[in-house]
């Protein structure tokens, strides 16, 4: 994809993000709008070898990078790998095994696979609706379409993304992972920016203020 194709992504993307309220780039996967890309691995069980495998590596670099610190640096000046390289290659599989871990996360109780851009698009998604709306994205469809503007929201992401996956199941898990918590987080973020920008309009100086006393003045200005 080239840099022009991938900004006329990103702002159809944002468009959609922003039927329900304004957001930042961070939400979205970056400026770039890149999602993570489809499961390396077919089943739960060739993840979790995958991720064993990672971890035998890793136990052998930890040896490495100990013994190859013993050693004087003048026996090592042409050597092809050196302490440094262990420790580097020690942290890179540390990420790469973070990354399997997360698709693990992903399969579902049977082990089946499931299209990870669609289940990280719908949670962006619900998590921005709940931000916005300060309520549950709710689920619905009529033939098989989507019929709610969470449905539409995402099912809509995944055609500008290609991504070839239903809507009803990435949607369902998305929606029951928000919490009561998360609506009343959502709840005191908005009092906390109405009451930051009530004082910005009123010219007052924009000195540290109390939470307590934000949100207070916050609340005081809805409807």
């Amino acid at each position: 994809m080239s840099q022009n194709e991938a900004s006329d992504v990103g702002a159809k993307v944002r468009a959609i993000f922003e039927r329900v309220g304004p957001v930042q780039d961070t939400i979205v996967g970056g400026k770039d709008y890149s999602f993570p890309s489809p499961s390396r691995f077919k089943t739960k069980r060739e993840a979790s070898a995958a991720l064993k495998k990672i971890h035998d590596i890793r136990k052998e670099l930890r040896r490495l990078k100990t013994a190859l610190w013993d050693v004087p640096d003048e026996l090592t000046r042409e050597a092809p790998i050196k302490h440094q390289d262990a420790v580097h290659m020690h942290e890179m599989l540390k990420d790469i095994a973070a990354d399997i871990d997360f698709e693990m996360n992903l399969f579902g109780k049977t082990g089946r696979g499931r299209n990870i851009r669609a289940y990280y698009v719908a949670d962006q998604v619900a998590g921005h609706f709940v931000r916005a709306k300060l309520k549950r994205p709710t689920i619905g469809h009529r033939d098989g379409k989507p019929s709610t503007l969470f449905t539409k929201m995402v099912n809509d992401i995944f055609q500008v993304l290609g991504i070839e996956s239903g809507f009803r199941n990435p949607c369902k898990a998305a929606r029951d992972k928000i919490t009561d918590e998360d609506i009343q987080d959502a709840r005191m973020l908005q009092r906390l920016q109405n009451a930051i920008a009530q004082r910005a309009a009123s010219g007052q100086a924009t000195r540290p203020t109390p939470l307590g006393s934000a949100m207070k003045a916050g609340t005081t200005q809805e409807t």
